[in-house]
């Protein structure tokens, strides 16, 4: 079985980190069967070229060969085809956003023809995040007769975002809403997240599927011996560490103010911060006196995020609302336990909702062994935007020994690629069978 998916999210030269999640799925599944990933990019037009369709990139007194508008990546049975196209920039945004649209059709459907004569018309197509990528998912069930999945990560599906779905224009909500009822089955890396879905159309079939988790790179601390064991932390300061974007989504400053509420309380304390944190949010945390105790590191390699994850005693994440970060499975991965907001999916995967768990320290909440991933001393769960209960668990953190191994070992069971592909494998084959009976 060769697997065809069309992603609107995927790492590409214009942004390297462009729905990484998605590749880490797609690798997941190539340890199986051969996975083709058709992408398409938008890019600025070369200068001189004023958005104008005809001329090769790279002329109008550019300097070097131009890019091409087609690359096409090995990696073992995953092939990544990606196609970009240039988005004009005239003064009428209508305009631009309808040849925006446009050229992305003509792009996907050379990327798929492509893609036919080299591997035969697929059975189906499994399309990640509806739009834009399942536009062309739509056009080809209705002029071929193709049945496709849908596999969504993204929030905007979840009321309070600022730019969820509800506040977007007619034809973006009229035709999202149309990709996710013609879809043969959803998935997502929730169960929240297909309850926001179901609450704007009717889902034929849904499966939850986690994150996956490149358990080469996340994977606890090798002991002396050379196993995964429950070392202590290094001599010095409890550390703990945040992963994120810094976008208001995160509640950052809400993060600090509670770090500044824990150090009336101890000092023995460091916070490593990765992420493209502004100068804004710096002088926040200086006004909340806790500078000393803070380390920003900016943005870093995947690579690096996982060695910091793995020094480290507790993720710290303190979200307004979410589907289910990455970085926790990460964590877990690493055998580091999670202090986190209860919001979206997390609580299943972290433990028990806030009000059916274990009180663990005024107003924080023990994870219990509900979610696929949690185990003894995965983590806490506090009410969200609750500055004082997250003080309060930071402390109860500190306080608890964890049981890394055996954290780690759980997740790497559910979030290992192994793991992952086979659940994305049975997903794919069972939509099959079902397409097949119903013909």
């Amino acid at each position: 079985m060769h697997t065809l998916w069309l992603a609107s999210w995927y790492p590409n030269r214009t942004d390297p980190f462009n729905g990484d999640f998605v590749q880490r799925h797609a690798l997941a599944l190539a340890g199986r069967a051969p996975v083709t990933v058709i992408h398409v990019a938008k890019e600025e037009a070369p200068a001189g070229r004023g958005g104008a369709a005809g001329a090769p990139a790279g002329r109008g007194g550019a300097a070097g060969a131009a890019a091409p508008r087609e690359t096409l990546t090995h990696r073992g049975r995953l092939t990544e085809r990606i196609s970009y196209f240039h988005a004009p920039a005239t003064r009428w945004p209508l305009w631009n956003k309808l040849v925006s649209q446009t050229r992305a059709f003509r792009a996907y459907r050379r990327a798929f023809r492509a893609h036919v004569r080299e591997n035969g018309r697929p059975d189906l197509i499994h399309v990640h995040v509806c739009m834009n990528a399942g536009l062309y998912a739509l056009y080809l069930r209705w002029t071929r007769g193709i049945p496709f999945v849908v596999t969504e990560h993204f929030t905007a599906y979840i009321r309070g975002n600022p730019e969820d779905f509800f506040s977007r224009p007619w034809p973006y909500r009229f035709f999202n809403r149309l990709i996710l009822e013609q879809a043969e089955a959803v998935h997502s890396v929730s169960r929240f997240l297909l309850g926001e879905m179901g609450k704007i159309a009717r889902l034929k079939r849904t499966a939850v599927i986690p994150n996956a988790v490149d358990t080469a790179l996340f994977r606890a601390e090798p002991t002396a011996a050379g196993a995964p064991g429950d070392p202590p932390q290094a001599a010095g300061p409890f550390r703990f560490i945040h992963v994120s974007n810094f976008k208001p989504q995160k509640n950052v400053p809400g993060m600090l103010e509670a770090f500044a509420l824990l150090l009336e309380r101890r000092r023995d304390w460091e916070l490593l911060l990765i992420g493209p944190a502004d100068d804004a949010i710096r002088a926040y945390g200086a006004s909340k006196g806790i500078e000393a105790h803070l380390r920003w590191v900016g943005e870093v390699p995947y690579a690096t995020v996982a060695a910091e994850l793995r020094a480290s005693g507790a993720l710290v994440q303190f979200s307004r609302w979410e589907n289910q970060p990455c970085v926790i499975s990460e964590a877990f991965c690493c055998g580091v336990p999670v202090v986190s907001s209860a919001v979206g999916g997390i609580p299943e995967v972290l433990g028990a909702g806030v009000d059916g768990a274990t009180a663990a320290a005024d107003g924080a909440t023990a994870a219990s062994p509900a979610g696929p991933a949690a185990a003894a001393g995965s983590g806490l769960l506090v009410p969200p935007q609750d500055v004082a209960a997250l003080a309060d668990a930071l402390h109860a953190i500190m306080e608890k020994p964890g049981k890394r191994a055996q954290l780690a070992a759980a997740a790497a069971a559910v979030y290992g690629y192994d793991a992952v592909g086979a659940a994305l494998e049975a997903f794919s084959n069972a939509t099959k069978t079902t397409h097949s009976k119903a013909r």
